[in-house]
């Protein structure tokens, strides 16, 4: 209860600043892989928050923001999205998500956001990862 509390604290924090439109979606992430896994290419949509590890939330500034939950994530999947092994964190360094092509974003994804363009796609870049002792949360550009 207090995960889900911190959570939604952390997404209006994000809707302040960054002016969002107020639906989220809970899944599970981690990582950019196309592999079967739950990494970008297979972002598996869950009803129930309690067994996801992500909160997306479409912002008004042609952004969308993926906050993600950092112990329900093993090691390995949070190397997958940080790059490097969560032991080795340098707390001076900045690290970033790289997406290497433009991606669409899965139909289901779109319509749980109530987007109504025709491919909601997330731009090919690099995306600064905010790191909290708790969540992980990148905020990537749309196309």
């Amino acid at each position: 209860m207090i995960r889900i509390i911190l959570i939604i604290a952390h997404l209006i924090g994000y809707a302040t600043i960054y002016g969002q439109t107020t639906i989220s979606v809970h899944t599970n992430f981690n990582g950019f892989h196309c592999d079967g896994k739950t990494g970008i290419c297979d972002i598996g949509s869950q009803n129930n928050r309690s067994q996801s590890n992500t909160a997306i939330v479409l912002n008004d500034n042609n952004t969308i923001t993926f906050t993600i939950d950092r112990e329900k994530l093993s090691m390995a999947e949070q190397q997958n999205i940080i790059g490097i092994h969560p032991n080795q964190i340098n707390s001076k360094q900045d690290y970033y998500f790289k997406i290497p092509f433009t991606y669409i974003l899965p139909e289901h994804l779109k319509q749980s956001l109530q987007d109504t363009r025709a491919n909601l796609s997330i731009a090919k870049g690099s995306y600064l990862i905010k790191m909290s002792q708790q969540f992980y949360t990148i905020i990537f550009k749309l196309n």
